[in-house]
């Protein structure tokens, strides 16, 4: 029988909605949601809450959920500044991602 709990959370958080992807440890995707609670609806607290709100049912205490954001939310004006990448590159690794301090323990956030 497949696992269909979540291990990973992918978003994509633009400047007008934002979409998310329950992926399971292969990275086969499980379920989407989405929000139209985009960047340039929310000020820099905003984030956290608004993740929380798609996630919440996920959460498990003692547990962190590894959240990847890539988009708008890693703009100045976003959630954290993420750097550019000068182009070619090769392709990215979680370990060029920004982690997010989330007030949230079971939440481990970071942008790409």
């Amino acid at each position: 029988m497949a696992n269909t709990e979540p291990n990973w959370v992918a978003v994509d958080w633009g400047t007008t909605n934002l979409r998310l992807w329950l992926l399971d440890a292969q990275g086969q995707i499980l379920r989407q949601r989405s929000s139209d609670m985009g960047m340039s609806r929310l000020s820099s607290d905003g984030y956290e809450p608004v993740l929380l709100d798609l996630v919440q049912d996920l959460l498990i205490d003692d547990q962190r959920l590894t959240v990847v954001c890539c988009g708008m939310v890693g703009a100045k004006t976003g959630w954290v500044e993420a750097p550019y990448s000068k182009v070619p590159c090769a392709p990215a690794h979680l370990s060029s991602t920004v982690s997010v301090k989330t007030v949230d323990p079971r939440l481990s956030v970071c942008l790409h």
